[in-house]
């Protein structure tokens, strides 16, 4: 499963979207995202949640997803 930058906020802003995201996130062994995709997150949780949540946020989406090109 392939999840881009809107697919993640949703996921960790926790809305009905999000736990859609959360449901399937948690029933596949393998997640994929793209390099842009953690730096659109990084940007976008910097600028509206601060550095330690965002690092928080970078550290769940390394461990649990691969990133392709």
């Amino acid at each position: 499963m392939f999840l881009d930058t809107f697919a993640w906020l949703e996921y960790f802003e926790g809305t009905k979207k999000g736990a859609l995201v959360r449901e399937r996130l948690d029933a596949v062994d393998v997640v994929y995202t793209c390099p842009m995709v953690v730096a659109e997150i990084a940007s976008k949780t910097l600028r509206t949640h601060g550095e330690a949540m965002m690092r928080r946020r970078l550290d769940f989406m390394h461990e649990r997803c691969a990133l392709i090109d």
